[in-house]
């Protein structure tokens, strides 16, 4: 990723924060994102660099114009009329990431053979954040590979909790032994 899209993320982040209006920034980028990752047509453009970038900035005012707040507006007409609208899914990344932190919030993946209770997933979230220290997002994912148990990947710490796993380590100190 790249040093320029880190800077348009936390001008924006700050400019949110000090304005009071994150959660609505937030929002706001996230569904630009949603529409430019279902919509190949609207990426092509972004990434086209034969188009100018105050037609970009026409084409970016005609669509978020009174769809968006007015910071979020200003925003993305500053990032085309810059040439950065190439780096915008970068951009709106690295701002996911600074609202993250803020927050004092990390995403983690959880995944287990068989969906697990709502009870469960509480009860390995409570394990994590008092790991990190933060508050836990986990997405549930289904792996039937792992046979039974669970994996969670958190930053850059991973628990391995499968049988599957636990049957690698049988198999390593057998053959070791």
């Amino acid at each position: 990723m790249s040093k320029v899209a880190k800077r348009y993320a936390k001008a924006v982040f700050e400019l949110a924060v000090e304005n009071n209006v994150l959660e609505n920034t937030e929002k706001e980028l996230l569904q630009i994102e949603n529409s430019i990752k279902s919509s190949s047509e609207l990426e092509n453009f972004l990434l086209n660099p034969l188009i100018s970038h105050m037609k970009k900035a026409e084409i970016m005012d005609d669509l978020y114009k009174d769809r968006v707040s007015g910071l979020t507006y200003r925003f993305l007409i500053l990032v085309a009329k810059k040439g950065r609208l190439s780096k915008l899914s970068e951009i709106i990344e690295y701002f996911k990431r600074f609202v993250l932190v803020y927050r004092n919030q990390v995403e983690g993946e959880l995944l287990s053979a068989v969906s697990l209770s709502g009870e469960q997933i509480s009860q390995i979230r409570k394990i994590i954040e008092n790991m990190t220290g933060k508050i836990v997002l986990l997405k549930e994912k289904i792996d039937t590979d792992i046979i039974g148990g669970f994996v969670v990947r958190v930053e850059d710490k991973l628990i391995d909790m499968s049988i599957r796993n636990n049957l690698e380590e049988m198999k390593k100190k057998l053959v070791a032994g």
